[in-house]
């Protein structure tokens, strides 16, 4: 596939066609990901953060609505890209955001800023 020629016929459709294109590859792509596999206990946490009024979620356009979360999961579709894995697990709901933050450090070898 020539993807210069191919990218040159799709910038000539109209904005809507383009714009269905696109969620057409999206809903592809997000078809062909694995679920998230999270454990019952990070989803109880994740439920809990979404359902928890906090107005930094608002703040920084976070999902805010457990029901419209709840509906795009079982809908199967993903909010996350599927990422690699590091090695690394925190489980916040255990642990301190300082003592979280030590832990990122020691793993990844970084030094913890004071202040």
């Amino acid at each position: 596939m020539d993807i210069t020629a191919t990218l040159k016929e799709i910038t000539a459709l109209s904005i809507e066609t383009r714009i269905r294109i696109v969620q057409a590859i999206l809903d592809s792509i997000a078809a062909e990901q694995a679920d998230l596999n999270l454990t019952e206990t990070q989803q109880r946490e994740l439920d809990r953060r979404i359902a928890d009024y906090n107005p930094s979620r608002a703040e920084f356009n976070k999902l805010r609505s457990l029901e419209l979360f709840r509906s795009i999961r079982q809908a199967g579709k993903h909010l996350y890209p599927k990422l690699p894995n590091s090695g690394l697990t925190i489980d916040t709901s255990q642990m301190s955001p300082q003592a979280a933050a030590h832990k990122i450090c020691d793993f990844f070898g970084l030094k913890l800023l004071q202040g």
